[in-house]
């Protein structure tokens, strides 16, 4: 793909390592109420979608975020 566009990296994959993620609204959605469920120290959340659509980019981007500020979590 890069050769054929003459690009000087995919655009599809973090530089650091990750999956570049597109902001879309469903994406955002997704993001603000895991968020929701973190704030209010609710203890599950489960997210569920058909296959493809993007349901562990979500959780392992979210999963960063929480890193990032110390925060303890489980991908299960």
């Amino acid at each position: 793909m890069e050769r054929h566009w003459s690009l000087k990296r995919n655009p599809f994959v973090d530089p650091n390592g990750g999956v570049a993620i597109v902001a879309t609204p469903v994406l955002e959605e997704a993001l603000a109420r895991l968020d929701y469920l973190c704030r209010r120290r609710r203890r599950l959340g489960i997210v569920y979608g058909e296959s493809g659509f993007g349901k562990t980019v979500v959780l392992r981007s979210f999963r960063r975020e929480l890193l990032a500020c110390g925060e303890s979590n489980a991908l299960i």
